[in-house]
């Protein structure tokens, strides 16, 4: 009977021994990234078969993201981005516009425990736009409401050393206004971008 009840408390401490030792795979630490990308909607692009650049007029996409520490492989992920478009005002009433993105995502790591890791990721984007008129006019344009867009992402994580590392990620991102902003009221297409990562 002894015997019997030693098997069994050391089944159930390999059990569940093993179960919390296994959890931490599925927990990693949170970063905050720096990004820079190409943002290239398909309606102004035309250059669709170049990837690396830009639609005319416009400068990278530039904006940092905050990722939380993850859950089984999950995290809540938050960006604050911007571009800008210019050289508009031969084909507009304005000189440029300007774009500001905030982005909720959930991103999946698909391999966490490792310096190379594959994730992806999807979300909502909050996008407000300022059409700014030719320098020497007198009014100033604030930033308004544009929409709601989505996007999906698939990318890799490079870890370079503890707290370190870099991304590359394609993404693409749906967005389509009441309003025409700029050239089109269909800013959606793809985007590519490079990230560097310090970890906490």
């Amino acid at each position: 009977m002894k015997l019997h009840r030693i098997l069994i408390a050391i089944a159930l401490f390999s059990i569940f021994g093993n179960g919390l030792a296994e959890s931490k795979k599925y927990f990693t630490t949170g970063s905050i990234a720096f990004e820079i990308g190409i943002w290239k909607p398909s309606n102004i692009d035309h250059y669709p078969s170049k990837p690396f650049t830009h639609v005319d007029g416009a400068e990278p996409m530039v904006g940092v993201t905050l990722t939380s520490p993850s859950l089984w492989g999950f995290a809540l992920q938050l960006s604050a981005l911007q571009w800008k478009q210019g050289n508009l005002i031969e084909q507009t009433a304005f000189e440029s516009i300007l774009m500001r993105h905030f982005v909720v995502d959930i991103k999946h790591q698909l391999i966490s425990q490792s310096r190379i890791s594959p994730y992806v990721a999807y979300g909502a984007t909050l996008i407000w736009s300022r059409q700014n008129e030719p320098v020497g006019t007198q009014n100033s344009a604030a930033f308004e409401w544009s929409g709601l867009g989505a996007n999906i992402s698939a990318g890799v994580d490079f870890a370079l050393f503890r707290h370190w590392g870099v991304a590359a990620e394609y993404q693409y991102i749906y967005a389509e206004f009441d309003n025409k902003i700029g050239l089109t009221y269909n800013y959606s297409g793809p985007k590519l971008t490079c990230k560097l990562l310090l970890t906490f």
